[in-house]
């Protein structure tokens, strides 16, 4: 089987490029919110229920 090897101009080059970029800035924001989500619920979560119940006592 034999590869073909694309060939792009340089302005093709760049918008693949940026269109590379954005997806993987979207993808790390993403990425990173939904480590923020597990990290409220997991930490955040236990941490607002103690608290809770030193300032309101039950």
């Amino acid at each position: 089987m034999r590869r073909t090897e694309t060939v792009m101009t340089y302005e093709d080059w760049c918008k693949a490029h940026r269109r590379t970029l954005r997806k993987m800035v979207k993808d790390t924001i993403t990425t990173g919110m939904q480590w923020a989500a597990v990290g409220l619920i997991t930490v955040g979560l236990p941490v607002g229920m103690i608290a809770h119940w030193l300032l309101i006592g039950y």
